[in-house]
């Protein structure tokens, strides 16, 4: 409450003011009164600028102090004061006082607060008004956007039903997998990747696929590669030989498989000529234990080497479930190339080893082994036989397996919905016009009773209206 007027410098007759000792203070309603051109409509414009909390301009350069109960109102804190302040004075007659008739009994309206009220509500009306415009745009937007995004999930839902024969299988349905398939990795998969899950998807039982044998492989070529070098490079012994067989060894050979049929001297069984006691020890010294014993090595290393030639019989594509022959036949592509080296590897030790079986005293070296022939053959066998399990897997868990992939397939165009609904801002557009719309309903919420408000402070003055 406003206690006193405690100066004033620089305002019309009020150059120096300073509230005399003893002056009484304000009451609740105060009374200005004295002769014209005393000053009292320039005091009370100086009262009213604290009602208004806005500067006067007739009244600026002034410096004045209201003594309160607390702080002091000076003209540069008058803005922030709270105390309510109420001027009736010449310029407010001027404002709000209208007297108006004419065929009809003189009505008085206090103007300033009725005016003033009933402009805002004029104004709160038409603001409603505009945002019941706004949300019927909005929601007319709304809808379409609704029906738009509702017409692409039944034609999705449609498409995903013939495609992959799944009936039922409507909007809703397709809802309900959206709402899965958000909460997940991307699901689309790779053309090829589609392709096999459908085709898979859509097997009857009637060719489920069958279980197909797996590729046993285990070619040795290394090991027998190196007995060979060293069973070539060796030479037996001999405590006597003859020359002749030495330098024939064919002949040599020869004389040598049939030497058991003569046990003890007597007739040559090849020319009928007396086998001579010294010749039969001469001939059995030159085939010496040494040499037999070589030899046997030579022969057994020959039968093996030959023995190690590889061969492979395979299952054809057509055994495989489609979804896996592709890439089967690739796998096989690459075995007749790796066994054809490998044999013909195994094929050229045995002419070598053949060489030395021929001649037994000559010290040889088999030539050098291309190397991976084995791993080349396994390697190959291993993919070949990856592929199979996949294939026989399938055929264990056919019925599994058929529900994966249909799902798979499904997802893959639910995610496709999902990506093209995005890519469009369809459910952005609609989420974001719902909200915009409840926005305006809270916004006239709050406007209402604003002017509901309104309309009571201004009742009491509208009575004369009705009199």
């Amino acid at each position: 409450m406003l206690k006193s007027i405690e100066k004033i410098r620089g305002l019309g007759v009020y150059q120096d003011y300073n509230k005399p000792a003893g002056t009484q203070e304000f009451g609740v309603k105060n009374l200005i009164y004295g002769w014209n051109y005393s000053g009292k409509t320039t005091l009370s414009r100086l009262f009213a600028q604290l009602e208004a909390k806005i500067a006067n301009p007739d009244l600026s350069g002034c410096d004045f102090s209201f003594g309160t109960e607390g702080d002091a109102i000076t003209e540069k804190n008058f803005t922030r004061s709270n105390i309510s302040v109420r001027v009736f004075n010449s310029d407010f007659v001027k404002a709000n006082l209208h007297f108006d008739g004419g065929s009809f009994n003189p009505i008085l309206l206090l103007g300033k607060e009725s005016e003033e009220a009933q402009r805002k509500i004029d104004s709160l009306e038409e603001r409603i008004k505009r945002s019941d415009s706004v949300q019927r745009k909005l929601n007319s937007e709304f809808e379409a956007l609704k029906l738009r995004i509702a017409q692409a999930k039944t034609e999705t839902a449609k498409f995903i039903r013939q495609r992959l024969k799944i009936d039922p299988y409507t909007a809703a349905h397709l809802g309900q997998d959206v709402l899965a398939v958000s909460i997940l990795d991307s699901q689309l998969l790779m053309e090829n990747e589609l392709s096999d899950v459908i085709e898979l998807a859509l097997t009857p039982d009637s060719k489920k696929p069958s279980i197909v044998d797996e590729l046993q492989a285990s070619p040795a070529i290394d090991a027998l590669y190196k007995e060979a070098v060293t069973v070539l490079a060796a030479t037996p012994s001999f405590s006597s030989t003859l020359k002749h067989l030495a330098e024939s060894p064919a002949i040599e050979r020869w004389v040598q498989s049939g030497l058991h049929l003569h046990p003890t001297s007597g007739a040559c069984e090849f020319c009928g000529n007396e086998l001579l006691p010294a010749r039969l020890e001469a001939l059995r010294t030159h085939f010496s234990k040494d040499l037999e014993d070589h030899q046997e090595k030579v022969d057994g290393l020959l039968g093996r080497v030959k023995a190690a030639e590889f061969r492979l019989i395979w299952p054809k594509a057509a055994e495989l479930n489609p979804q896996f022959r592709d890439n089967y036949s690739l796998a096989i592509d690459v075995l007749p190339a790796a066994i054809n080296a490998f044999n013909q590897a195994v094929k050229k030790l045995a002419g070598e080893v053949q060489c030395k079986a021929d001649d037994s005293r000559k010290a040889m070296k088999p030539s050098p082994l291309a190397q991976g022939l084995e791993v080349d053959i396994k390697d190959a066998v291993a993919a070949v036989n990856a592929i199979i399990k996949q294939n026989n897997e399938l055929a264990s868990n056919f019925t599994k397996a058929k529900a994966d992939s249909l799902r798979k397939a499904k997802y893959h165009y639910v995610q496709q919905f999902l990506d093209e609904q995005d890519a469009a801002g369809l459910e952005v557009r609609k989420d974001r016009q719902f909200k915009r719309c409840v926005r305006l309903k809270a916004y006239v919420a709050k406007l209402q009773p604003e002017i509901d408000g309104l309309q009571a402070g201004s009742s009491s003055t509208r009575q004369g209206e009705n009199q």
